[in-house]
C-alpha cells in the first residue's frame, strides 16, 4: 500500500474527528452543529477515496508522488492539526473561533499532494471522478454555509480562493437540433456540457465519465428513465424541469 495515500487518508480521518467533536461542542447551535456533522461525515468519506486509491492497481507513481510531498507540507498539515486539537479542547472556543479554524484546515488540506492526486483521479474512470465531484461538493457545502453569514466574510473568500477541483459535467440527450442549440445556451455556464444524441450513445458516455447531471426532453424517444435500472446514475432532468432545478 502507498504509504503517502495512506498518510493522506490518515489526515482526512483526523479532520473529520476534529469537526465530530466540534460539533459536539456547539451542540446547543442547533444548526452550526448538523453543518459540522455533516462536514466530518464528509471527511471520513474522503478518508475512504484515499483509502481506494491506495489499494487501486492505478495507484498514481510513488516518486511522482514523492515530488509533491516535502517535509514543509507534512509539518504544515500535521501542526494544523495540533493547533485545531489544542483549540476545541478549550470549551471557551467561539463560533467566529471555529469558523477560523475550519478555514485553516481545509486551506493546509489543499496542500500540493491533495491536490496532485486530485488532479490524478479527474483524469482516471468514472467512479474516482465521482469522488473528486463530492469532495468540490465537500468545498462547495463550507462556502454556501458561510454566505449565510456576511460577518465572517474574510473566511469565506479563504475557502473560495481554494483551487477547484472539478468543473460540473453535465449530459444532455437531445435530438432534436434547435432544442440542443438552447439547451446548450441555457446550461453552458453551469458547467461543462457534453451532447448526445441517442440512448445507446448517452449510455455509452456515462460508463466512460462521471456526470453530475442528465438532462433530456421527455418526448425523446430515443431512451427511458428504465435504460438505468440497475445502473449508478446521476439526477436525471427532463428539460421542461431545467428552471426550477
Amino acid at each position: 500500500m502507498n504509504q503517502l495515500m495512506t498518510w493522506l487518508e490518515e489526515r482526512e480521518l483526523d479532520i473529520a474527528a476534529i469537526y465530530h467533536t466540534a460539533s459536539l461542542l456547539f451542540a446547543d447551535d442547533h444548526d452550526f452543529a448538523r453543518f459540522l456533522k455533516t462536514l466530518a461525515a464528509q471527511e471520513n468519506d474522503h478518508g475512504d477515496f484515499f483509502h481506494t486509491i491506495a489499494e487501486s492497481d492505478t495507484c498514481p507513481p510513488l516518486e511522482e508522488l514523492k515530488q509533491q510531498f516535502g517535509t514543509v507540507t507534512g509539518e504544515n498539515m500535521e501542526g494544523m492539526l495540533r493547533t485545531a486539537r489544542h483549540r476545541i479542547a478549550d470549551p471557551h472556543l467561539t463560533k467566529k473561533g471555529m469558523i477560523e479554524l475550519i478555514a485553516a484546515l481545509e486551506f493546509s488540506e489543499w496542500n500540493s499532494l491533495f491536490l496532485y492526486v486530485m488532479g490524478w483521479a479527474a483524469g482516471e474512470d468514472r467512479e474516482f471522478q465521482r469522488m473528486v465531484a463530492e469532495i468540490e461538493h465537500h468545498r462547495r457545502t463550507i462556502e454556501d454555509y458561510l454566505l449565510e453569514q456576511p460577518e465572517h466574510d474574510d473566511y469565506l473568500q479563504i475557502i473560495r480562493n481554494l483551487a477547484p477541483l472539478w468543473q460540473k459535467r453535465i449530459l444532455i440527450l437531445e435530438d432534436d437540433p434547435d432544442m440542443t442549440r438552447l439547451l446548450t445556451i441555457i446550461m453552458s455556464p453551469y458547467g461543462k456540457l457534453v451532447v448526445t444524441h441517442s440512448g445507446s450513445e448517452a449510455l455509452a458516455r456515462l460508463r466512460q465519465k462521471h456526470f453530475d447531471a442528465i438532462i433530456r426532453m421527455w418526448r425523446c424517444r430515443k431512451w427511458t428513465t428504465s435504460s438505468f435500472i440497475g445502473r449508478p446514475s446521476p439526477s436525471i432532468l427532463p428539460s421542461a424541469d431545467i428552471s426550477s432545478s
